[in-house]
């Protein structure tokens, strides 16, 4: 998604912030980018302060993440963002707002509300959440005014 992202937007560059965890995941999205794009995308995962983020967020067009610090602080200041959210918690931590603003792409499933105690061996509400429905929200976001 990254690399359709550089190539029909091209006036925007990609941030990548994250937790020191993210690194293996962060070089991976790295990794899949073709090697004249990544000029574009600037990786900050582990190196982002709480104040810096915030700036970033709040200057930023779009942000795309999980239902972590970004995203709430996304809300918080205006951003317009989409939420990969998984069912661990459903509908009692993420800033439901305004919907043109924050939107959400989740894999609805039978055991939502398990309070992160999965059934499966891996969080298949999340992992198996289509890039195709994420990318949706990305396009009509970015097609509206800020």
């Amino acid at each position: 998604m990254v690399g359709r992202l550089l190539t029909l937007y091209p006036q925007y560059d990609i941030m990548l912030p994250g937790h020191g965890s993210d690194i293996v995941l962060v070089g991976g999205i790295l990794e899949a980018v073709h090697p004249k794009a990544k000029g574009r995308i600037v990786n900050l995962c582990g190196r982002t302060p709480l104040r810096v983020l915030a700036k970033i967020v709040e200057k930023a067009r779009l942000l795309v993440g999980t239902d972590s610090l970004g995203i709430h602080v996304a809300a918080a200041v205006g951003t317009p963002n989409v939420c990969l959210l998984g069912g661990g918690h459903f509908g009692r931590v993420y800033p439901y707002g305004d919907p043109r603003r924050n939107r959400i792409v989740c894999n609805l499933m039978g055991c939502y509300g398990c309070n992160w105690k999965c059934l499966y061996d891996r969080a298949r509400c999340i992992v198996e959440i289509g890039t195709d429905a994420v990318w949706d929200q990305v396009t009509a976001l970015l097609s509206e005014g800020r």
